[in-house]
């Protein structure tokens, strides 16, 4: 149950990091 919950907020920092990526990508060029 506690690994469960633990991958699935690890997955939601990892998708929320590669928003912010992209977003910082966008305004570069």
């Amino acid at each position: 149950m506690l690994v469960k919950y633990k991958i699935q907020s690890l997955l939601k920092g990892v998708s929320e990091l590669k928003c912010l990526l992209m977003e910082n990508l966008k305004r570069k060029f």
